[in-house]
């Protein structure tokens, strides 16, 4: 076999492996999801103050 063949059967064989390529859309969390977290986190610190 020629040199670009074996090449071209590793590129295959590794993108048969490892699947293709296709980056996935990550969903931007929305600025609520960080109120809310935020609001949590300081419900948790007062009530800490408060127990301690």
């Amino acid at each position: 076999m020629m040199h670009k063949d074996i090449q071209a059967l590793e590129h295959a064989a590794r993108t048969a492996m490892a699947g293709a390529y296709e980056p996935t859309q990550v969903a931007a969390s929305s600025p609520r999801t960080a109120y809310v977290l935020a609001g949590i986190a300081a419900f948790a610190a007062v009530a800490y103050f408060m127990l301690a």
